[in-house]
């Protein structure tokens, strides 16, 4: 099979799987655009030169809005490689080499990711031009507040989502390799295993949680408060988490 089949057929899989393509898409776009407006906003020279500890809260918030895209992705992505295990194992059974699913796979993903990344740069530019021009209308800063494009900027939002979705293929690819034609035939009539009772992971779960939120609440020094406050986020979230699972 030679490359421009390969690509035919990545792009005829997105066309016809766009119904659970397109939210795959928009939470991209979403978490592209607001990582990339955070980062650009940490390296904004007028908010580095009217404070200090401003530049230490976006640096806070580019890391945990990170940290949810990573999982926020992942997520829809498993959702996405769910439904579409039927397919999978139905190019198998006709005869497809698992590497040649792989490097369909790989092919869908360099397209959905390089869409995703592209249109949300685009979007995150336009939300970050429109609120730099409300907050200048709305504050009256005595100068005007402006939204640089900077290729740091970009090559950081590029950089970590390719991160993000090179793991989200290397599970797809796990999907695949792992699994016969038969079991992945079956894949998408599997409904979600219902997660096992925990004692530790909810016990563990309310150690964060309480630990999150005692923090939160004993802040008093506004500097320590954005050290202070990114750890308790982080906690909050993993209590979340793991109180999710212990069932």
């Amino acid at each position: 099979m030679t490359n421009a089949i390969f690509r035919k057929l990545a792009i005829r899989n997105i066309r016809s799987n766009k119904q659970i393509y397109l939210p795959y898409l928009l939470s991209a776009v979403a978490t592209v655009s607001m990582f990339y407006l955070m980062a650009n906003l940490l390296n904004n020279d007028f908010i580095h030169q009217r404070s200090s500890t401003l530049p230490l809260l976006f640096n806070f918030g580019v890391v945990v809005i990170g940290i949810f895209s990573f999982i926020f992705i992942l997520y829809t992505n498993s959702f996405l490689i769910k439904r579409r295990k039927k397919e999978l194992g139905l190019y198998a059974i006709l005869g497809m080499k698992k590497l040649h699913v792989v490097r369909v796979l790989f092919l869908e993903t360099l397209i959905t990711g390089s869409i995703g990344i592209l249109l949300g740069l685009i979007v995150g530019t336009v939300l970050g031009k429109l609120s730099f021009l409300a907050l200048n209308y709305v504050l009256h800063f005595p100068a005007k507040m402006n939204f640089t494009l900077s290729a740091g900027t970009v090559l950081l939002t590029v950089g970590v989502f390719a991160v993000i979705f090179l793991i989200a293929l290397l599970y797809n690819i796990s999907q695949v390799t792992f699994s016969n034609p038969i079991k992945l035939m079956k894949g998408k009539q599997a409904g979600e295993k219902e997660p096992k009772s925990s004692i530790f992971l909810f016990l563990l779960a309310i150690g964060l949680l309480g630990s999150g939120y005692w923090i939160s609440l004993t802040i008093s020094d506004p500097i320590a408060a954005l050290t202070k406050f990114f750890l308790a986020v982080l906690l909050v979230i993993a209590g979340t988490y793991f109180l999710f699972i212990s069932g």
